[in-house]
């Protein structure tokens, strides 16, 4: 009884948890909240690695044996410290500043600036959500986008370290495609960095190796690891769905949905990946990928 009672209840909790702390601490201060978001982070990751070893989902997919954790690591702390801050530097504060110089502080005068902060919060999350999902889309089929991409989905395994596994330069796409919107539609720039949030909180359980049990009717409120493992499939019409971070509606309302009660996703990774496996060569990819497509053994 009490192994049931645990497996039903580590996905809520690894959701409401983190959420309840990165929230009470970004309302109390918000100038804390990517602070807190970091450290919450952080502890979130070590308590799903030891969950990992604990329940695994599928063993073959343990961080043991995994001799891409360090690139993985790697990755995690460029996309988060450069990427990430750079991305504050060039769109909270530069662009911000610009539309500012430009008499549109308030973008486009269209948000409700005036409605309590929680109602802000949540409909930022919300909007923020939908333009990622199209963000998200674009990188897999706008090729120019793909190559910064690519990375995040060259792992064959799925465990907890793969999903802050991004190019640093993903971030900026971030910057251009969600928060500029949100910026030109009035968001205040402190009430943008939210939509992050939700994309980390929900992104550390979705790649996540552990035998959660979480009902049917869950996996079409919000992304699961159910869900989004479909997404990393090697099948393509597997690997083109699900693109959605926080909210399957989005998948649903614009025809990219794969219910994963009814599908499941055994093989991970790009089919014929061309980028090789060394950390540098990962960094200088979306520069190089076109020839390293060109430059593959062709398979018969």
């Amino acid at each position: 009884m009490g192994h049931r009672l645990l497996a039903w209840s580590l996905w809520p909790l690894g959701i409401a948890v983190p959420t309840s702390v990165v929230v009470v601490a970004g309302g109390a201060d918000p100038n804390s909240l990517v602070r807190a978001m970091g450290l919450t982070s952080i502890a979130c990751i070590l308590v799903l690695v030891w969950l990992e070893h604990v329940r695994p989902y599928r063993p073959d997919w343990s961080m043991r044996g995994d001799r891409e954790i360090w690139r993985d690591i790697g990755h995690f702390v460029l996309y988060t410290t450069i990427g990430g801050n750079m991305a504050q530097i060039v769109f909270l504060y530069g662009f911000a500043s610009l539309l500012s110089h430009l008499g549109l502080a308030s973008g486009l005068g269209i948000w409700p600036v005036n409605s309590p902060v929680v109602v802000q919060v949540l409909t930022v999350v919300l909007l923020g959500d939908m333009l990622e999902y199209w963000y998200h889309r674009l990188a897999h089929t706008v090729p120019w986008l793909w190559p910064l991409h690519a990375v995040h989905h060259t792992p064959v395994r799925l465990h907890t370290l793969k999903g802050p596994r991004h190019h640093l330069c993903y971030f900026l796409g971030r910057g251009l495609i969600v928060w500029v919107p949100l910026l030109l539609v009035g968001v205040p720039p402190g009430l943008v960095l939210w939509q992050f949030v939700a994309v980390v909180l929900t992104g550390a359980l979705a790649h996540a190796n552990i035998a959660f049990r979480i009902p049917a009717f869950v996996h079409r409120i919000f992304v699961t690891p159910e869900f989004h493992r479909l997404h990393h499939s090697i099948d393509a019409k597997q690997g083109n769905s699900n693109y959605a971070t926080v909210f399957p509606i989005w998948d649903m309302l614009f025809g990219t949905h794969t219910d994963p009660m009814l599908a499941e996703a055994r093989e991970m990774g790009i089919a014929q990946d061309p980028i090789p496996r060394k950390f540098l060569s990962e960094l200088l990819s979306p520069v190089t990928f076109y020839r390293l497509v060109r430059n593959r053994p062709h398979t018969i």
